[in-house]
């Protein structure tokens, strides 16, 4: 897999891009036949290295398998080597840097535009007349042709039919060797490894009969908890008995979990990798037949982008170890992933300053009774995206808290859950319409806005669970918003109401007016009903 391919057929970038060059007043011509000879061979040479240069990037890019190996040492050093692909021919492939040759000749790469790899000269992209880039291997592949004329290099990207100068060229004066492609080329147990002639620049094309894996991911993939990567696979040389596998390398870092996904023709498909608990991990990808094994890797890890402490817990009960090396009175910031319990919730309640906790991508499905009670250093609180129960007292008296994320799933706030939480405004916080349940005083003595909303799904709610409405600088509730197409039973009174003062209107679904009418509790309101739909 070639990660970055730039091809040097010249080290000296000394040409302006194609696009820019002009010619001058005077051109010039080679001043005798063997000069012109020489600069003829030199094109020759140029559009044929050009072509080697197609047919790695088309093996690489099937990727092909190599069929034969041959070095090229006629004075008993080897020079280069001529490698047979099984689907895409011949190449010879030199390996020693001509100087002069780098001096005087331009400077062919490729880079990658869109996922498609595409020509380059001089550093700059190769492009047609019109300002388009010039594909390498797709439908619309070109090879670039060069040719010496008049004193300047000419280049042609649609198979000689158009022509334009590309900055000066040689004289024929000096005779120029053959162009080195790559730098070395080294025979592994199942394929050749070949590193092209800037040196940087390196993949590998199986060996015929071996079985080889390869996947597009290019850099480290890097992750938030129950985010998904997915990554594309080839084999080669396997068959339709070839089962590809992914597993993480270290089971104690993090915790990954992998779909494998083939295609029709079962040596291509795609791995869906997704972040539980990420961590600095690898994935191994392997694709076997039975007899024969091949693997790859790919590098993952976390990504955290806030300034706050983070703690990644992977066995439940561990946070108070966890944070044996922090000065725990300094941390008023707080990121937890991974699988906390009862005792790590007890731990993060005993941290004297925090204030600000974000629980998004914690494995926790049920935030314990008296959770945070009294933790009047707390202000801001991100909850479990898969929490579905707050118990009983779990806020109560966290009088400093004033912002809360629930997620889209909880379906139950237990008794007195956010009682006396005296700073928490309604009006920013949102009930998901996954909430089922609203306990007794769930909500008692928070701050509301002039309207209250019950979600759809809510089938009861607890006696006292929205009394707020006591105070004299809180506005007037107006108007309660009840979704629910069946009346919620509820306990007694629900909501306290200002003595003196009108009650709130009560909206209802349309259609349901006639049943919260003669319901216990709601037909209290009922000379107010109005229906409405939401």
């Amino acid at each position: 897999m070639m990660k970055r391919l730039f091809l040097l057929l010249a080290a000296a970038a000394l040409l302006s891009a194609c696009s820019s060059a002009k010619e001058v007043d005077e051109p010039t011509e080679p001043p005798t036949p063997e000069a012109a000879k020489r600069l003829e061979t030199l094109c020759e040479q140029l559009n044929s290295d050009l072509a080697t240069l197609y047919t790695l990037i088309a093996a690489d890019e099937l990727p092909d398998c190599v069929v034969s190996v041959a070095p090229i040492a006629p004075a008993g050093e080897i020079i280069g080597y001529g490698l047979a692909f099984k689907q895409n021919g011949a190449v010879t492939l030199y390996l020693d840097p001509d100087a002069k040759t780098q001096e005087l000749v331009p400077q062919f790469g490729v880079y990658e535009a869109d996922g498609i790899r595409c020509w380059a000269m001089n550093g700059q992209p190769l492009l047609t007349a019109t300002g388009a880039p010039v594909p390498v291997v797709n439908d619309e592949g070109t090879v670039p042709r060069l040719k010496a004329e008049k004193g300047y290099w000419h280049i042609s990207v649609d198979d000689g039919k158009s022509w334009w100068p590309a900055g000066l060229a040689p004289d024929g004066t000096t005779e120029l060797v053959t162009m080195p492609l790559v730098s070395q080329i080294t025979e592994e147990p199942d394929a050749w490894s070949i590193v092209l002639a800037d040196g940087e620049t390196a993949f590998s094309i199986p060996k015929e009969g071996t079985l080889h894996i390869e996947v597009d991911a290019e850099e480290t993939l890097t992750f938030q908890p129950n985010e998904i990567h997915t990554v594309h696979y080839t084999v080669t040389g396997g068959s339709n008995k070839t089962v590809v596998t992914a597993k993480q390398e270290n089971s104690e870092t993090g915790i990954y979990k992998f779909k494998v996904t083939p295609t029709a023709d079962i040596l291509k498909g795609s791995v869906a990798i997704t972040a539980d608990v990420p961590a600095t991990n690898k994935v191994l990808i392997t694709a076997t037949d039975g007899s024969r094994t091949a693997t790859t890797s790919v590098d993952v890890t976390l990504r955290f982008e806030s300034s706050a402490t983070l703690i990644t817990i992977l066995t439940p009960g561990t946070l108070a170890e966890l944070l044996t090396d922090y000065d725990q009175e300094a941390i008023t910031e707080l990121t937890i992933v991974g699988n906390p319990n009862d005792k790590d919730i007890r731990t993060l309640k005993g941290l004297p300053n925090l204030a600000v906790l974000d629980l998004e991508s914690a494995q926790l499905e049920i935030l314990p009774a008296y959770a945070f009670e009294k933790k009047t250093s707390l202000t801001s609180v991100k909850l479990p995206k898969v929490l579905k129960e707050i118990g009983r007292y779990a806020f109560q008296g966290c009088s400093g808290l004033t912002s809360i994320t629930f997620p889209d799933g909880i379906t139950t706030f237990e008794s007195c859950a956010f009682d006396r939480c005296q700073k928490l405004d309604l009006r920013d916080i949102t009930l998901p319409e996954s909430v089922t349940t609203i306990g007794y005083a769930a909500f008692y003595d928070c701050r509301f806005g002039t309207k209250i909303t019950i979600p759809q799904n809510v089938t009861s709610i607890g006696q006292y669970a929205f009394w707020a409405q006591r105070y004299g600088n809180q506005p007037r509730l107006s108007s309660i918003y009840c979704k629910a197409v069946v009346p919620p039973s509820t306990g007694g009174t629900v909501f306290l109401l200002r003595e003196g003062v009108q009650k709130p209107f009560l909206r209802v679904p349309v259609g349901s007016g006639e049943a919260y009418k003669t319901a216990e509790y709601w037909k209290t309101f009922s000379y107010q009903t109005l229906e409405e739909e939401f």
